[in-house]
């Protein structure tokens, strides 16, 4: 059974020499992704691949994120 990610972005750490401690990745979707708390559902590290999967609450969430950030991208 395939499973389907709705609502969620991926941080890609595979550029960075060591993937970042899950309280960095913390303090930093606070910091520069600007979501509280109560806009994110899940945190799902992947170490092998250097990822980081994010639930938001809400696909109005994912939207303003690609148009806001030009380096982002919607992979769907």
């Amino acid at each position: 059974m395939e499973s389907k990610r709705v609502n969620t972005i991926v941080l890609d750490f595979s550029s960075v020499p060591r993937q970042p401690k899950m309280v960095d990745i913390h303090m930093w979707i606070r910091k520069e992704l600007k979501f509280t708390v109560d806009q994110v559902l899940s945190i799902q590290p992947n170490g092998l691949k250097k990822m980081v999967f994010v639930e938001l609450t809400s696909s109005d969430l994912v939207e303003k994120l690609i148009n806001e950030n030009g380096n982002c991208k919607n992979t769907l």
